[in-house]
């Protein structure tokens, strides 16, 4: 899995395949963040990526990777973030992709 420190950038680089398992460069892409319970974090819902390409990328900040108050005593804070494609292929325009991908939050503040 995964680990990105408490409060740093990062980029998930997303690569979406057709239904033949060619590459495509998705029409759009949009991306959710959310914590263990399901709920969305800092207001990441439906976040529209940074890139369109045959590699796209979803860029996280400093707000999107800290840890909330009730996740303190965590050394380890569970994050999924969901990603949805859309994507035009020879079996239709407009096809969607969903694909959730689970990764840490190391807590750097963690105490026993």
């Amino acid at each position: 899995m995964d680990q990105i420190n408490e409060q740093e950038d990062a980029t998930f680089t997303v690569e979406v395949k057709d239904e033949d398992g060619l590459v495509v460069t998705p029409t759009a892409l949009t991306w959710t963040l959310t914590d263990e319970w399901g709920e969305v974090v800092n207001d990441k819902a439906d976040q529209d990526a940074s890139t369109l390409a045959d590699l796209s990328l979803v860029d996280l900040a400093p707000t999107d990777t800290i840890v909330q108050t009730a996740e303190r005593k965590k050394q380890h804070v569970p994050r999924k973030i969901l990603f949805t494609a859309t994507y035009n292929s020879n079996y239709g325009i407009g096809r969607q992709k969903k694909k959730e991908h689970s990764f840490e939050i190391k807590n750097l503040r963690y105490t026993q």
